[in-house]
């Protein structure tokens, strides 16, 4: 495919505040559309967060265009969150099932983590930008944000030792502690990396003037697309049309319009365990009772995804691909096994393996948010039937704790990786319905 690069914006007006972009890994894809990889969002605290950006030309274009009412026609944005440790290459449209039908006025946003790919790992800039949440070991709780929501009493005890733990593994890992100390002397804990990412979420969107966004969790992405449903489904950095915004957003209406989860996790993992691997079920419990081992297993993994990236994806697969026959046939496909891959190879090139740690305790604990305070936002749950994993169970467990949840769909005779027979077809039709 021929394309030229020198006729792409240097700068965009309209999505980007006029900053320069990143285009050396520009490429044709699909029907008109277009990849922008490796680009970074360098927030107004200091911090960066990696993404790319896949959309057809006329959603990106440098000229301005505006409706009847003389405001910005701004394309609807979908922010799709993978699971750990996926970056910003993992792009779910190169293998998703009738990826011609996602729509042209459309853009979909893959968002890193911080600590993962480009995105600058939680330090000393986030104890000073960072106000959600947070105890320290004491359990003396900081301040908390308006948009943060209420924490019972006892589920913030609980978060304290979830961050507390989490932060150990992070040093243990191999990550030199944070040089940043606080007021008395004392050395301040990461914030928990659920918290931090939905008040980075705000500010990701602030910065490219997205003031009403759609989110995709897929597998451990549903912690943190829950997490900025709870933040900002009812809050949003509101973006005036005459400074760049859509104008479109109602007063009182949130940031979140939607949620999608692709076979999603839940925070409790009793009750819920019908049809889980006897592996999966020893590595939850791995991460409340023997969190020493979960360090081992995942340093482990590391440096045999940097010695052979494809044989440890497909034996990291393998509780999953044993189970599902549709799991099986879908890693055998070039496109599937390649978006692994990327990923895999994006973090031995960038030392993911602090931050695996770090996501994977902190998913095994009390999440620091309530569900039931997610009702606002309409949630919707993708679950493959053959799921070793992430169970159907869970999905229900979800439905039965968060208000805002519509549907379960339990896909029959699919595993793990249903998200790529569903995403173009069932969740991106869904999503856009939610206003």
């Amino acid at each position: 495919i021929l394309f030229q690069v020198a006729s792409l914006p240097t700068s965009c007006g309209t999505t980007h505040c006029g900053q320069a972009l990143e285009y050396r890994n520009c490429v044709c894809y699909g029907a008109g559309m277009q990849v922008y990889q490796d680009l970074r969002a360098r927030l107004a605290n200091g911090r960066v967060i990696g993404y790319s950006e896949y959309t057809a030309p006329e959603a990106r274009s440098s000229t301005i265009q505006l409706d009847d009412q003389g405001h910005e026609v701004v394309p609807k944005t979908i922010v799709f969150i993978p699971g750990t440790p996926g970056c910003r290459k993992f792009n779910p449209l190169a293998a998703a099932a009738a990826a011609e039908s996602f729509p042209a006025d459309v853009r979909l946003i893959v968002m890193e983590r911080p600590g993962i790919g480009l995105s600058s790992a939680p330090g000393a800039a986030a104890f000073t930008s960072v106000t959600s949440f947070r105890t320290s070991a004491t359990g003396r709780s900081t301040k908390r944000p308006s948009h943060s929501g209420s924490l019972p009493t006892v589920a913030a005890a609980e978060a304290a030792a979830a961050l507390q733990e989490a932060s150990a593994s992070v040093h243990s890992a191999g990550q030199p502690p944070s040089s940043a100390h606080q007021a008395d002397g004392s050395q301040p804990q990461p914030p928990h990396p659920m918290t931090d990412f939905a008040e980075l979420f705000g500010d990701f969107c602030k910065h490219l003037r997205l003031d009403r966004v759609w989110v995709v969790g897929y597998s451990s992405g549903t912690p943190y697309a829950l997490a900025a449903a709870h933040a900002w489904g009812k809050q949003h950095w509101h973006v005036p049309a005459e400074a760049g915004g859509s104008g479109r957003t109602p007063p009182g209406q949130g940031l979140v319009a939607g949620v999608a989860l692709v076979s999603a996790i839940s925070p409790r993992f009793q009750g819920v365990q019908q049809g889980m691997s006897p592996v999966f079920r020893f590595a939850y419990f791995c991460t409340r009772r023997i969190k020493w081992l979960v360090r081992w297993a995942i340093g482990h993994e590391a440096a045999a995804a940097a010695k052979d990236p494809a044989k440890a994806l497909k034996d990291g697969f393998k509780p999953y691909t044993r189970a599902s026959p549709a799991d099986a046939a879908a890693l055998k496909r070039p496109e599937v096994e390649s978006l692994f891959l990327e990923s895999y190879k994006d973090g031995v090139a960038h030392n993911v393996t602090p931050t695996t740690v770090r996501e994977t305790l902190a998913v095994g604990q009390p999440w620091p948010f309530d569900l039931p305070a997610i009702s606002s936002v309409p949630v919707a749950i993708w679950q493959g039937s053959q799921d070793v994993g992430t169970t159907p169970a869970m999905a229900q467990y979800l439905k039965e704790n968060v208000p805002g949840c519509k549907q379960i769909r339990v896909v029959p005779d699919a595993g793990h990786l249903v998200l790529f027979d569903v995403l173009c077809t069932e969740v991106v039709p869904w999503l856009l319905q939610q206003q």
